[in-house]
């Protein structure tokens, strides 16, 4: 017990301390409440109350590292840290979708990448612990920054923010040992995650108020315009123009952001990478993307130059292509 009270020394460290006791007795409890600790489980204990412990400690902890951060960043990231937790407990619940969570988390991004800028933040979003969360985050900041660059819409931009948001819903019903896995993934881990664009749209498709082209961005994300993706090797004009986007968006996030198993590529490399892929994305749309992330003042600000097809009413939520091109 001395040398717990020593590593739980400070305030914060007894804050995110929880207490497990190998047996049911008084002693354990009363030794850990004697060094400040308050959480304290036994072998009795609930999954869901050790859980909601864990995520307690999470959420403080967040708490702490968005003081850094401007009130409209942080109150954004905290709405979609509040969306990612109500996803995952609808998923796995099989209940109704927040979808009012979902307008605010999209229309405060939205708000937060225009205010403030996409550098600040994609930088504020690493402050986030979960990985699965930021890439929603990233995906959808991103996608909002990249519509602002086309001089797309308010409508435009929400459609984008939220199919950012929900790209990847399927991936909640894999566990999060598989889905942040510290090395390579098993061919049967493999097949699961493989999964997620059927799983994702087949329970989008069963709410009430959620965009159809919501859901087809969360079944096609991973579609490719010669035909080579997957789930269901579609190609050519069946793909949307906001899924062409966001599949577009979709990687770049992936490459750019770190994870266990690799380090983060910089921006130009991911571009590379992305240039090498050819025929499987559209091109005049990935030209574009080019310019707004090697081009660093848009970073901080820029005045947005409407696009080619853009009206007041939309452009995406018409599947028209935001450059002209035939979709």
């Amino acid at each position: 017990m001395r040398r717990l009270e020593r590593l739980a020394g400070g305030v914060r460290l007894r804050e995110q301390t929880i207490f497990l006791s190998p047996d049911t007795g008084r002693t354990a409890q009363v030794q850990a409440n004697s060094i400040g600790i308050e959480r304290i489980f036994d072998p009795r204990s609930r999954e869901a109350d050790v859980v909601a412990a864990v995520a307690a400690v999470l959420e403080q902890e967040l708490d702490r590292q968005l003081e850094t951060c401007s009130r409209q960043i942080a109150s954004a990231i905290k709405q979609s840290d509040l969306l990612h937790r109500r996803l995952c407990s609808a998923m796995r619940g099989k209940k109704p979708l927040p979808m009012a969570a979902l307008d605010q988390s999209a229309a405060s991004i939205c708000d937060a990448v225009e205010d403030e800028g996409f550098a600040r933040w994609l930088k504020a979003i690493e402050l986030h612990h979960g990985q699965t969360c930021r890439h929603m985050m990233n995906v959808a900041g991103t996608a909002v920054a990249f519509g602002r660059y086309l001089g797309l819409p308010r409508v435009d931009l929400l459609l984008l923010a939220q199919a950012g948001l929900l790209h990847d819903v399927g991936k909640l019903f894999i566990p999060i040992s598989v889905l942040e896995k510290d090395g390579p993934l098993t061919e049967a881990e493999r097949a699961q995650i493989a999964c997620h664009p059927e799983r994702g749209a087949k329970a989008l498709a069963r709410e009430q108020g959620v965009d159809r082209q919501v859901i087809e961005a969360a079944l096609c994300h991973h579609e490719y315009l010669d035909g080579s993706g997957y789930p269901n090797g579609i190609s050519g004009d069946t793909i949307s123009p906001l899924v062409r986007l966001l599949t577009i968006v979709d990687i770049f996030a992936a490459l750019t952001e770190r994870r266990a198993y690799k380090e983060p590529m910089t921006a130009r490399m991911a571009i590379g990478h992305l240039m090498q892929m050819r025929d499987k994305l559209d091109q005049p749309l990935l030209r574009a993307f080019r310019g707004l992330v090697l081009e660093p003042v848009f970073a901080v600000s820029k005045a947005p130059e409407p696009a080619r097809s853009v009206t007041a009413e939309g452009c995406l939520t018409y599947r028209r292509h935001p450059l002209g091109e035939v979709a």
